[in-house]
Order: structure tokens, then sequence, then C-alpha cells
């Protein structure tokens, strides 16, 4: 017999049942047997409908929760563009120093997937780290000459 799950006995009144059990490796997994699916506590993913009134319930639940690591996760990426700000605090067009609230992103790079504040605000991490690349910290004033600059040369 090859690597599989274990076989479980389970009783079922007078039937008795073989089952494997399910990996429960604590990735989101509730139940570690096939006997708790069968009693019907998984997710019914088969049905839209039900799906949807799990998601609902779960999130009622857990809102609390959600909330809370939503804010920090946003106030995380807030505070990396802060201090990337603040170690670019010159500007490089008038060469004066700035603080953060003062300076913009500017996209260098014809690839912008998004604004920076956009995936401060709606995106995750790994976005921002990819996007901040692309840009360059410069104060308001020259970055609404450098956009005005580019549109009159197309």
């Amino acid at each position: 017999m090859g690597i599989g799950r274990p076989i479980v006995s389970v009783s079922y009144g007078p039937v008795v049942q073989l089952v494997r059990t399910l990996p429960c490796h604590g990735r989101g997994r509730r139940f570690k047997s096939d006997l708790d699916r069968l009693k019907g506590g998984y997710m019914p993913y088969k049905d839209k409908a039900k799906q949807k009134a799990a998601q609902r319930a779960w999130y009622e639940r857990n809102d609390a929760l959600t909330k809370q690591r939503t804010k920090s996760r946003r106030n995380r990426r807030n505070q990396y563009k802060e201090e990337y700000k603040l170690a670019n605090s010159v500007c490089p067009d008038c060469n004066i120093s700035y603080p953060p609230h003062m300076l913009d992103f500017d996209h260098i790079v014809s690839n912008k997937v998004d604004t920076i504040n956009k995936i401060v605000r709606n995106g995750t991490m790994k976005q921002l780290l990819e996007e901040i690349p692309k840009c360059e910290v410069v104060c308001s004033n020259c970055h609404r000459h450098r956009t005005y600059m580019r549109s009159l040369k197309m």
C-alpha cells in the first residue's frame, strides 16, 4: 500500500466503516477526518447560495478581527511608504529636502500597475514592493511640472 492518509475505524451505530483521515496542518482546514465532513460540518462549495451564506456568517462572527487585521496591514504599508519617502527626501529636480507629506511618487517606468496610494490602501505589501522601484520620489511642484511637460510631448 502506498503513502496515503491513515485509515481509522468510525462507528455509525451498528455499522462500522473505515474512513481515511485528512491531513490537518493548520492551514485553514477545520476538520481532521471525513467523519466531520460527513456530518455536514464542511463548507458547502457546490451550492453558491449556501457558500455565500456561510461566508457571510463567518464574516459576522469575525467582523472585528477582520477589520483589525486589514487596518494593521494597511498601516504597515503606509509606514513603509512614509519611511521610503524619508529616506529619499531630497527632490532630484530642485535639490531641496522636503517632509514626506510634500513628496510624490512619480512613475518613470511606463508599466504602471496602479498609483502608490491606491496600493497602500487596497493592495498588498508585495505589490507595493514591486511598484515603488518604478517610481522616483520628487516634490509636489516638480511632479506637477514633470507631468505637464510629459503631456506636451504626447
